[in-house]
């Protein structure tokens, strides 16, 4: 198990892109990693590409996921996640945003870069 991340910091966003493997355990670390590279970029908008680094989850992990995402974005850190389509239920994504994250899950780069940039 284990992933590499990619940084580009933009003039707009930063944007990690991530590949690799990893369990349902290991994204509370990489979702850490995200809101570490904001913070090391001074960076309130984040777009990650996890297009090569998913797995398919239970419901219930994604709404736990959803819930550390809220706790550790918070509500000023706005960050857009690309997963393949087949890998999106929008609970986690459901689940961060009710507790007040700002957070877009979306399968589209071209949807993501235009709601992180609005």
């Amino acid at each position: 198990m284990g992933y590499k991340l990619t940084v580009e910091n933009g003039p707009e966003y930063l944007k990690l892109t991530a590949v690799g493997d990893h369990s349902a355990e290991e994204m509370y670390a990489f979702i850490d990693n995200i809101k570490a590279e904001a913070v090391r970029n001074d960076s309130k908008r984040v777009l990650v590409d996890s297009f090569e680094y998913s797995t398919l989850m239970s419901e219930a992990d994604k709404f736990a996921l959803g819930s550390h995402l809220a706790k550790t974005f918070g509500p000023r850190l706005k960050v857009a996640i690309m997963l393949p389509a087949e890998h999106i239920s929008k609970l986690g994504e459901l689940a961060a945003v009710n507790r007040g994250a700002n957070l877009l899950v979306t399968p589209s780069e071209s949807d993501a870069i235009a709601w992180l940039t609005a």
